[in-house]
């Protein structure tokens, strides 16, 4: 918990979230993100692994979980979730750079599940990100699943995909909105992003 909080003081972009997601919130996340059985979970900003050891728990085995995670600070305790896990595989770097070691190790995603903190991120990087995230699901016609402590950026997330479900968790510091959308051919069809 110390550790999460010192990285969200000196990386308040990266970190949005005063302390790790509730169970609650993170079961809720995994329930969206497994319910349609994948072949490929993509976990973005997985921070210490709260979402992380709920999509493990409710994925199917011969679910592929990838996650990535930007500060290399949280890499040990995302490994001590995934040292005796079969199809897990953990990438230490920027979001922006995760489509080439998909390609690299031939996964397509189905569902991409994101801890990012779209609102602290500047509305370039933001875009960028959310362009990238649609381009990796395009592929499988795929679904993003989010949260978010507001609605502020519901209008961004539907420039980028169809929205599927919002639902409220309450049992969350602070309390959070759980976003999914999918991505059809319209959606895909957005101007570039520099």
């Amino acid at each position: 918990m110390f550790t999460f909080i010192k990285e969200m003081i000196k990386h308040p972009q990266e970190i949005g979230a005063i302390m790790p997601s509730s169970p609650f919130l993170s079961a809720k996340m995994a329930k969206e993100a497994c319910q349609s059985r994948p072949n490929v979970i993509v976990e973005i900003g997985a921070g210490t692994g709260a979402i992380t050891k709920l999509l493990l728990k409710h994925r199917d085995p011969h679910t592929h979980l990838i996650i990535c995670e930007q500060n290399p600070v949280f890499e040990e305790s995302l490994k001590k979730w995934i040292q005796t896990e079969q199809n897990v595989a953990l990438f230490i770097g920027d979001a922006e750079d995760l489509p080439t070691f998909l390609t690299a190790h031939g996964y397509v995603p189905d569902v991409i599940v994101s801890g990012l903190p779209f609102t602290s991120i500047p509305k370039k990087k933001r875009m960028r990100l959310l362009s990238t995230i649609q381009e990796m699901l395009k592929e499988a016609n795929g679904t993003f699943v989010t949260f978010q402590y507001s609605k502020l950026q519901f209008q961004t997330f539907h420039q980028f995909f169809t929205k599927k479900n919002v639902s409220y968790v309450f049992m969350n510091v602070p309390p959070a909105y759980v976003w999914s959308g999918t991505v059809s051919m319209a959606k895909t069809i957005q101007r570039k992003v520099i």
